[in-house]
């Protein structure tokens, strides 16, 4: 009778949760979505974004436009969250157990794998002529949850955005890291949309894959719609404990005709 009883509240709980999927949509002044990717580009440096992540990553390809190497100065380069501002060259390095990115990077029809010579190892990376390098250790770590109110979309400006980040990179052409170049991008959230499992499928797609300019918290709630199975529950949880609470009022006791 215990096992059911413990089977049945299960069951119960498991039935009465649902998933919600609150999509923040990001926006930046030097970043823009092109052909479904997130780009800057300047004279030196193409930058590809691709923040999709449960709490978000700042993950990126880096392509050296030039002839000759560029050497990435982490010591010089940082990532802001609300005003907080973190070096790379201060994260610690990657445990054994520490999170793979499992994001795979296909850009203009190139499979391009996760670069191991990060900050985590290195004061500085290079970045080899003509080819992409992908950057995915940093995570931004943020949840941004709209669970106050019944909207299924909400839109921030800059100013009054939950969430507000960025990132600045600097670069040279030589090891001795003379002559530093910036690159400096600044992101907000300017939207929230909150979406069922269903409704998030259709929009952004598989939750692997979702759009580069988002990122997404996950919301566990009581599902909607569901009183009367509740109720009937309720009463069958009620049935059970009535029942197992007779069963000792009478354990012991002997009844003759």
């Amino acid at each position: 009778m215990k096992k059911l009883l413990s089977l049945l509240i299960l069951v119960l709980l498991l039935s009465c949760n649902n998933s919600f999927y609150h999509v923040a949509t990001v926006q930046s002044e030097q970043v823009k979505p092109i052909d479904n990717n997130f780009v800057f580009e300047n004279e030196h440096l193409k930058v590809v974004y691709n923040l999709w992540e449960k709490g978000g990553r700042m993950r990126f390809l880096l392509f050296n436009k030039t002839d000759l190497p560029i050497y990435l100065d982490w010591s010089k380069s940082f990532m802001v969250r609300n005003g907080t501002q973190t070096l790379y060259s201060q994260l610690p390095a990657f445990t054994k157990r520490a999170y793979v990115d499992t994001v795979h990077y296909q850009y203009q029809q190139l499979d391009i794998l996760p670069y191991r010579l990060t900050a985590r190892s290195n004061q500085i990376t290079e970045l080899p002529s003509r080819i992409y390098v992908a950057i995915a250790d940093f995570p931004i770590q943020q949840t941004v949850v709209n669970a106050k109110t019944k909207e299924k979309v909400i839109t921030y400006s800059q100013e009054n955005s939950p969430l507000r980040f960025g990132q600045q990179l600097t670069y040279s052409f030589d090891q001795t890291r003379s002559n530093p170049h910036q690159i400096t991008h600044s992101f907000w959230i300017s939207q929230i949309q909150v979406l069922r499992s269903g409704e998030l499928f259709r929009q952004y797609g598989p939750l692997y894959k979702g759009h580069p300019n988002a990122l997404y918290a996950v919301e566990t709630r009581l599902a909607a719609g569901r009183s009367v199975g509740i109720a009937l529950s309720s009463v069958a949880v009620s049935y059970l404990l009535i029942m197992e609470s007779m069963k000792h009022m009478f354990d012991g006791v002997s009844l003759c005709c």
